[in-house]
């Protein structure tokens, strides 16, 4: 069993509110990033990149409605029954009795059969940390520093959900606040809002207004023109999910505004793809060239799980400097995608060449270089051939006949 095992906490039967809270408090101190809480199962915490049981026993049907009421309101159930799920935002006391020391959550509430329970219900709950931690502590590699804070251009965190680009894109606001030598003014619309920045522009500059989509305006579709009217410096833009919003990075940042969003991709090859599907086959081209007019800059990052128990963010970049931009310019850009898999030692890296030092160190396990790299067993076999690790090469547990055999 792993040294990282939790002791199951005691959730009394007619938890009360404040008990309900000190489960999660200590969720949190535990070092949660997630919790799962739902019919017939027991209170779930990730931890470091595992699922582990927070109680020592499993929820009736009948609270997790309780909880629910208790961090929703009282119709959350009916909602969910009618069809609905739920998204909202959580609050608590860091400490008990300590109203101006709060920790919050992103929350997420589904209607869903769980095991026997075919009526049940499902929430998540995200914890959003609160302050975000200096760019220092993040390991950034010193060419994503040197690139990543430009005069005005887009920035492009991707990944997966829950790969940390929200961290990454809060750290470098945090690192504008503390170490700009001129004062900025930072515009962030997000959904929802998850750090925040009290304290941190000490006086130097207007600290950073956040606007929370669905609560201060109605849509991401909306943010483009609410950012041009304010003057902001440096605009973050929480997600390109569509064609407007994708619209509006492109005009603020080619109007002399540093713009950050993030996107839902596996690899910054991935990402031009990505962008310009958003729209109809006749604007693609002209929403292609504005993506290389104004593209600074990708990071994808994605999270794994180290031999000891910890947890490492792994990135790879692709630097649109001139030579990229000339280079893709003569290219159809339905073509960008290959291309820039190819060029990406020139002007980046890739996750293969972040994952080979790690794994030839042992930091991680064969499985996770599979899992960060997203080789076939084959590819990887003969990727880590060529590069002389052949001693590295395992059977994946969940492809193991013996493992299996000695289960049956």
């Amino acid at each position: 069993m792993s040294n990282d095992t939790v002791n199951p906490l005691v959730l009394a039967v007619n938890f009360t509110p404040d008990e309900l809270h000190e489960l999660l408090r200590q969720a949190i101190e535990l070092g949660a990033s997630d919790i799962t809480i739902q019919s017939g199962d027991y209170v779930w915490a990730e931890i470091k990149r595992l699922y582990q049981p927070l109680t020592n026993r499993v929820l009736e049907h009948s609270e997790v409605e309780r909880a629910l009421m208790f961090l929703y309101n009282s119709s959350g159930a009916a909602i969910l029954q009618n069809g609905e799920d739920l998204d909202f935002e959580v609050e608590i006391s860091a400490r008990q009795g300590d109203p101006n020391d709060v920790r919050r959550f992103r929350a997420n509430a589904t209607a869903c059969r769980v095991g026997a329970v075919s009526r049940g219900i499902s929430m998540t709950l995200r914890i959003i940390p609160g302050v975000p931690p200096p760019l220092a502590a993040l390991n950034i590699p010193q060419t994503i520093k040197e690139t990543i804070f430009p005069e005005y251009g887009l920035v492009l965190i991707v990944g997966t959900t829950g790969s940390g680009k929200s961290t990454l894109l809060a750290s470098c606001n945090r690192h504008r606040l503390e170490n700009a030598t001129a004062p900025v003014k930072i515009l962030t619309y997000e959904e929802p809002i998850e750090f925040v920045y009290t304290g941190l522009a000490q006086n130097r500059m207007p600290q950073p207004s956040q606007v929370a989509i669905g609560r201060n305006l109605k849509s991401f579709s909306e943010a483009g023109r609410n950012a041009m009217r304010r003057k902001g410096g440096v605009i973050i833009m929480g997600e390109s999910r569509d064609p407007e919003s994708v619209q509006a990075c492109f005009e603020m940042s080619m109007s002399g505004h540093a713009v950050y969003s993030t996107v839902h991709a596996d690899t910054p090859a991935e990402v031009f793809g990505r962008m310009i599907s958003f729209y109809p086959e006749d604007a693609q081209p002209a929403a292609a060239n504005k993506l290389l007019d104004s593209l600074r800059l990708i990071v994808a990052q994605k999270l794994a799980r180290t031999t000891d128990g910890q947890v490492v963010a792994i990135r790879s970049w692709f630097v649109m400097d001139r030579a990229a931009k000339q280079a893709l310019s003569q290219t159809r850009y339905y073509e960008w995608g290959p291309l820039v898999t190819e060029m990406m030692d020139q002007v980046g890296t890739s996750f293969d060449q972040q994952c080979l030092p790690l794994l030839r160190d042992e930091r991680i396990s064969y499985e996770t270089f599979l899992k960060v790299t997203s080789m076939t067993p084959n590819e990887a076999r003969e990727f880590l051939t060529k590069h002389e690790l052949n001693e590295r090469i395992e059977t994946p547990a969940l492809l193991d006949d013996h493992q299996e055999a000695s289960h049956a």
